[in-house]
């Protein structure tokens, strides 16, 4: 029996930048540094355990009010890893609202994971290929990972800098009638708040 699976990636985190007179800010300020998102937990083989999508990435904000607030939106999650009879698993989108600032950037988005050949009778080979990370503008998001015939389990890459996402895990075995455990996602990278005083 060809069993395979994979999982989609983290999306990359907002963008926000404001330009602040001193005298406009308050003398309390918050300053929030957005965690990364958990990577998601690949399930038990046979289905007992299907398997968990990841958590979204902590949004980094800085200030009190809205008319000086600055907020960065962290990255939504990707997809659980899909089962057998799915042909693909749906990435992250890219943020399309809430970050706030006189200049937005969206985080990126994510393409999808698949699998690819064979078919569940043990006839032919499957490969898989999960979702890659999204970038942000300070990290590069975990690459993706394939996996081929009985090469088994592959655990999401890690993502590089700030603000990125985690790649998203995989598996695959051809072996019968061995169950197959998904491969973890990654987590994805805290955020940043960057403060420039000019006088």
């Amino acid at each position: 029996m060809c069993e395979s699976a994979a999982a989609g990636a983290g999306g990359g985190g907002g963008y926000a930048e404001s330009f602040i007179i001193v005298s406009d800010i308050s003398n309390i300020n918050n300053i929030i540094v957005g965690e990364g998102g958990t990577g998601g937990v690949g399930g038990a083989g046979g289905g007992a355990n299907p398997g968990t999508a990841g958590l979204a990435g902590g949004n980094s904000s800085f200030g009190l009010g809205t008319s000086y607030q600055v907020v960065a939106i962290g990255g939504d999650s990707g997809d659980r890893g899909f089962e057998n009879n799915d042909f693909r698993c749906v990435g992250a989108s890219s943020n399309v609202t809430g970050n706030i600032g006189q200049i937005v950037r969206d985080g990126e988005g994510t393409q999808l994971g698949f699998r690819a050949g064979g078919v569940n009778d043990g006839s032919s080979s499957v490969r898989a290929y999960s979702s890659r990370g999204g970038n942000s503008l300070f990290g590069v998001g975990g690459v993706a990972r394939e996996v081929y015939g009985d090469e088994g389990t592959g655990d999401g890459q890690s993502p590089q800098g700030y603000g990125s996402g985690g790649g998203g895990g995989v598996c695959c075995n051809n072996s019968t009638p061995v169950d197959i455990s998904g491969g973890n996602g990654a987590n994805g990278t805290q955020g940043l708040v960057i403060l420039d005083l000019f006088t």
